[in-house]
């Protein structure tokens, strides 16, 4: 039963302790930065890539990019709500009862 109540109990921690604490903190902490850098890391081609080119070679290749790109209007992607024209007719007969 002491047993029990010991593992509820609150501790007190050094100074030393505590320090230690934030010095482990701060480490663990460090490695998720690193390792979240790591992740957003560029592949090497293209690294190497960029550090090869010069900025006019670069200039150039972008401009050759953007016109490969396929150009969408706000026309082409998006087509607004319309009712079906062999329809009308039939929709025009239809009477709608308000309450009111």
């Amino acid at each position: 039963m002491n047993d029990i109540n010991n593992d509820n109990a609150s501790r007190t921690y050094t100074e030393e302790e505590v320090l230690e604490l934030f010095r482990r903190f701060r480490n663990e902490e460090k490695l998720i930065i690193n390792k979240n850098k790591e992740e957003r890391a560029l592949p090497t081609d293209i690294v190497s890539t960029l550090e090869d080119s010069s900025k006019l070679q670069l200039q150039e290749s972008f401009k050759r990019y953007r016109k490969d790109l396929t150009k969408y209007t706000h026309d082409d992607r998006t087509v607004a709500e319309e009712i079906n024209k062999s329809l009308v007719p039939k929709l025009k007969q239809h009477t709608v009862e308000t309450t009111g």
